[in-house]
């Protein structure tokens, strides 16, 4: 696919064109290159199967990174809750009256939870 001398081998200059390419060209060039790299007998026509194979990929790939998506929103939302739990506490800690009222409440808490269970 890089290999634009036809030796079979890749140069340090194709090889840094062609990751150039992929990370800085245009939506056009990206395509036309995706293109190449799913035309696999380089007739310039994509067989059913090369579709499917494309294809393929890209649900398989998209699905991953969706479930990257995910576990990374809510490693995110885990630790805001703890930062914000921290400065919380750290709040009321530092304020005598909220210490006062944060014990009377766990107190509460702890007696209500006590006489529910069987």
């Amino acid at each position: 696919m890089f290999d634009t001398d036809g030796s079979g081998k890749l140069s340090f200059s194709e090889i840094t064109c062609g990751f150039s390419l992929i990370t800085k060209g245009k939506p056009e060039e990206k395509l036309k290159l995706a293109f190449k790299a799913f035309d696999a007998d380089g007739n310039e026509k994509m067989s059913s199967e090369e579709l499917k194979n494309f294809l393929r990929l890209i649900l398989v790939n998209g699905a991953k990174l969706l479930d990257l998506a995910l576990d990374t929103t809510k490693d995110v939302v885990k630790d805001i809750k703890e930062d914000a739990k921290d400065k919380i506490m750290d709040k009321i800690e530092s304020n005598e009256k909220l210490t006062t009222m944060y014990q009377k409440g766990m107190e509460i808490t702890n007696k209500v939870g006590k006489a529910i269970q069987p």
